[in-house]
C-alpha cells in the first residue's frame, strides 16, 4: 500500500512543477497579445493554487489523525482498577474520559479521603476509589425521652 503522505507530497511537487510551466507560458502569452488566452491561463493558474492548498490541507489533515492513531495505539488498559495508561507513563488516564470522548485525560494525585483512597478526575467529576471509604459509625446516645 502506498504511503499516503509519500502521495501528497508526490502531488505537490507535480502541481508545484506545473505551476511552473504555466507560468513560463503566461509570460509566452503576454508577448503573443492574445488576451483571452492570457485571462484562461490566469484563471488555470487559480485553479492549479486552489488545488495545491487542498492538498496541503488534506496532508495536515492525515498528519493529525496519523499521529493521534499513534498515540491510541500506545493506550493500554491495565492494573486491578481498570485505568488506562499511555505508554510507559505511570500516570493512570481517566475511563470514564477516555472511553465516553476519546479524550486521554489525566487523573491526578490518589489521596486519602473518607478513610478511603481515591482519584477524582478534574475533567468529568467522575470518582475512582482505590480503597473503599471505611464506614463511618454514628455515635447513638441515649436521649432523654427513651428514659
Amino acid at each position: 500500500m502506498t504511503d499516503p503522505i509519500s502521495t501528497a507530497v508526490t502531488i505537490v511537487g507535480l502541481l508545484n512543477n506545473a505551476l511552473g510551466l504555466l507560468k513560463g507560458t503566461k509570460e509566452l502569452a503576454k508577448n503573443s497579445g492574445n488576451a483571452e488566452l492570457k485571462e484562461r491561463l490566469s484563471e488555470l493558474q487559480d485553479h492549479f493554487l486552489d488545488l495545491k492548498d487542498r492538498i496541503l490541507d488534506l496532508k495536515g489533515e492525515n498528519d493529525k489523525l496519523r499521529e493521534k492513531l499513534d498515540q491510541q495505539q500506545n493506550i493500554r488498559r491495565s492494573g486491578e482498577f481498570g485505568y488506562f495508561f499511555n505508554g510507559a507513563e505511570s500516570d493512570p488516564l481517566c475511563p470514564v474520559c477516555y472511553e465516553r470522548d476519546g479524550k486521554p485525560i489525566h487523573l491526578p494525585k490518589a489521596i486519602p479521603w473518607s478513610g478511603g483512597i481515591m482519584r477524582l478526575c478534574k475533567v468529568c467529576d467522575h470518582q475512582f476509589w482505590e480503597k473503599p471509604q471505611q464506614p463511618q459509625g454514628v455515635a447513638r446516645t441515649r436521649s432523654s425521652w427513651m428514659e
